[in-house]
């Protein structure tokens, strides 16, 4: 596979993750899954970071009939009930490629680009998405100890950080939010000398809880990472969503639904192969409320602690 993706793949990708392809952007999507073996291997792989093996979107309609794409993707579907208990398993074309992708390079050492149980340094901000590189900042939160009268105890150590609110300091209409955000900007221009040749993956971690929540309200958690370039990772203009639309590469995982056992800490996690001319990463780690018909600005009891990001190789699709 080329070393450095065309930014126009992922914009088609993206879009039709979310349902917003035009009907111009759909034959253009067609058109190059057709034509072109890497864009097919590498929609795959975006599927299994967007929503995971057991909910994958079929790209049947994209990929024209009659084709040995086509035909794999078909028996592909067919086995999809089956796939949450064995998400090893993937079918036809593609199998040897994806599976041999999944295979880290044990010649290449692993870096670990971030750490945190939130046991030290400072508060997270609550000024959006951060313009600097180290610090925590988003939406309202507080690193908080032991939740005694809710049974929440932190993941690892004695610190976690408690969602409080879907909104930051002079957000505009903060009624509309759901969803409690926090980022992260990690600088990865020192790395480029060994990692910018196209073959690195990053791969991002964390544990969320929740206190005992009623049963008609339903809870999720994401994690996403964005691949930018210097420009726009330090444009003052970049706000919340400019990221989506000019970063060099996305993934987002599936979002993860919050049990009502505050005993147990469910983890989640997603992946990014950055593209060459990366200079910094943005990490995105959010909750919200999963109730259409609820959703408010606030948050009662929810928690995210033992967050991981390392950076590593993994050999390039054939």
């Amino acid at each position: 596979m080329k070393t450095e993706y065309p930014r126009g793949w992922h914009a088609l990708f993206n879009a039709a993750l979310n349902g917003e392809l035009t009907e111009v952007d759909s034959e253009r999507l067609a058109a190059l899954l057709q034509s072109s073996s890497e864009a097919r291997q590498l929609w795959f792989l975006y599927h299994d970071n967007e929503a995971g093996l057991a909910e994958l979107p079929s790209p049947a309609e994209l990929i024209p009939q009659g084709t040995a794409e086509a035909k794999a993707s078909s028996r592909w579907f067919q086995w999809r009930p089956l796939a949450a208990a064995a998400a090893g398993l993937v079918i036809g074309l593609f199998s040897a490629t994806v599976l041999a992708s999944y295979a880290m390079s044990s010649q290449e050492k692993t870096v670990t680009l971030l750490r945190e149980d939130f046991e030290s340094g400072p508060a997270p901000l609550v000024t959006g998405v951060p313009l600097q590189a180290g610090v925590w900042s988003g939406d309202y939160t507080a690193v908080v100890g032991e939740q005694t009268p809710q049974g929440v105890k932190p993941a690892s150590g004695r610190r976690m950080l408690h969602f409080l609110r879907a909104d930051y300091e002079g957000k505009a209409q903060p009624e509309g939010s759901y969803f409690s955000d926090v980022y992260r900007l990690i600088d990865l221009r020192p790395y480029r000398a060994t990692y910018g040749d196209g073959g690195a993956v990053v791969q991002l971690s964390g544990s969320f809880n929740a206190f005992h929540f009623p049963e008609s309200e339903r809870y999720g958690c994401s994690m996403s990472l964005y691949a930018l370039d210097a420009a726009t990772a330090t444009n003052g203009s970049t706000r919340h969503g400019a990221e989506l639309r000019e970063s060099l590469a996305m993934a987002r995982n599936s979002r993860v639904m919050l049990d009502r056992d505050p005993k147990t800490w469910q983890r989640s996690n997603v992946e990014l192969r950055l593209p060459p001319n990366t200079d910094f990463l943005l990490v995105h780690i959010s909750v919200d409320h999963a109730n259409r018909d609820q959703r408010r600005v606030t948050f009662d009891g929810h928690y995210l602690d033992d967050v991981r990001l390392t950076l590593g190789r993994r050999p390039l699709l054939r």
